[in-house]
């Protein structure tokens, strides 16, 4: 799953846009608590990550609230491309520094397998394979 760093249009208006990874101590962050490390968000470009420092005004392991509160104007926030797809194709949200991004985080679908594998399960494995989530 491909993880991007967006804010909505009146926040930037607000306080201005981010060009570099430095400039993120400037700005409102919505950290997900669930990322690894203390207070830092792994950018990566290339095959080069560091580990930007961030101020956040609000913590949360919640996406859908972390998604919520970036489209209503209140931060700058990490989030899935398949849930802020919709957003950026309306103009609620603005994708910021592209050339920056999280490493890719797996998804993992664990099953029975053997003669516990139900037809439905199959079809579902089958169908889940072919979603691309970035």
């Amino acid at each position: 799953v491909r993880i991007t760093l967006v804010a909505a249009p009146d926040y930037l208006d607000r306080n201005g846009r981010p060009e570099r990874p430095a400039d993120l101590l400037r700005h409102d962050c919505l950290h997900y608590t669930n990322l690894p490390g203390n207070l830092t968000w792994p950018l990566r470009r290339g095959s080069r990550t560091i580990r930007q420092p961030v101020r956040p005004s609000f913590f949360s392991n919640n996406t859908e609230l972390l998604h919520s509160m970036a489209v209503n104007g209140r931060g700058l926030a990490l989030l899935p491309e398949f849930i802020i797809r919709d957003d950026v194709e309306a103009g609620r949200l603005v994708i910021l520094m592209p050339e920056y991004a999280l490493p890719d985080l797996p998804v993992s679908l664990v099953y029975p397998s053997g003669k516990l594998l139900t037809g439905a399960m199959r079809s579902f494995l089958d169908f889940a394979s072919r979603l691309q989530l970035s």
